[in-house]
C-alpha cells in the first residue's frame, strides 16, 4: 500500500493538520493487486470513497461481497459502530480517494451506498453529489451539514464557489494544476480555506478537482 495523507491518520502525525471543520481524513491511496488493510473499528465518522482506478472491496462486519468500482463514489454510515478495511479484489492496481466526516449521529444502523463520480463533461460545472442539508435532496445524504461536489474543467477555465459565512473549505485537485484565488495547486494536493466570500478557481491545464464544505 502507498498513501499520501492531507491530514494526521496513523502513523502520520504533524502539528496543526488535525483536520479541517469536520473533515478529518483525506488520504490518496494505492492498493496491489490483491492486497488489503487490517479491519479497524470506525464509528463518530462517516467514509466516503471515490474509486479512481481498478476496484475496491471490504472485509469486516459490513461483510466482503460489494465492490466500488472505478468511475463511482461510495458512502458507508457506521451507524452504532462497524469493524471495516478496504480491500483490493482484482489483479490490477487499485486507486482511490478516503474521506472521513465526523458526525454527531451518523444512523440507527450501517448501510452502504454508491453513486457515479459526477464530470463526464468538461464545462466547468460544479456538481454536488453527497450533502447532509435538507436543501441539496437528491444528493446523497450525509449525516453530517457537508457537502461534497466535483468538477471537470478545461485548461482556462474558471468556476466560482462561494461558502456560507463560517464554513471550512478543502480544495483537491485530483488531476491537473489549479490557482485557487492566484494560489498555484498542483495534482493531488489540496487547499485549506476559511473566511473567503468568494473562491475563484482557474484550470492551468485540464483538471478534475473535489470540494469539500463542512461546518
Amino acid at each position: 500500500m502507498e498513501a499520501l495523507h492531507h491530514f494526521c491518520f496513523a502513523g502520520y502525525h504533524a502539528l496543526g493538520r488535525e483536520g479541517w471543520g469536520l473533515l478529518s481524513v483525506l488520504n490518496h491511496v494505492t492498493l496491489a493487486p490483491h492486497a488489503g488493510l487490517r479491519p479497524q473499528p470506525i464509528d463518530g465518522v462517516e467514509q466516503v470513497l471515490i474509486v479512481r482506478k481498478g476496484a475496491i472491496a471490504h472485509s469486516g462486519s459490513m461483510g466482503g461481497n460489494c465492490r466500488t468500482l472505478a468511475g463511482e463514489v461510495e458512502l458507508i454510515s457506521p451507524g452504532p459502530g462497524i469493524t471495516h478495511a478496504d480491500v483490493n479484489p482484482s489483479a490490477r492496481t487499485a486507486e482511490y480517494i478516503e474521506i472521513r466526516i465526523r458526525c454527531d449521529d451518523p444512523g440507527e444502523r450501517a448501510q452502504r451506498k454508491t453513486v457515479k463520480f459526477p464530470g463526464q463533461d468538461q464545462n466547468g460545472e460544479l456538481i454536488l453529489f453527497a450533502s447532509g442539508l435538507l436543501e441539496d435532496r437528491p444528493a446523497m445524504v450525509l449525516h453530517a451539514p457537508a457537502r461534497l461536489s466535483a468538477a471537470r474543467v478545461p485548461t482556462g477555465g474558471t468556476l466560482e464557489y462561494a461558502p456560507f459565512p463560517g464554513r471550512h473549505v478543502y480544495i483537491l485537485s485530483l488531476k491537473g494544476q489549479l490557482a485557487v484565488n492566484g494560489i498555484a495547486i498542483d495534482q493531488l494536493e489540496g487547499a485549506a480555506v476559511a473566511d473567503e466570500p468568494l473562491l475563484r478557481i482557474k484550470a492551468k491545464q485540464f483538471a478534475e478537482m473535489l470540494i469539500i464544505d463542512t461546518p
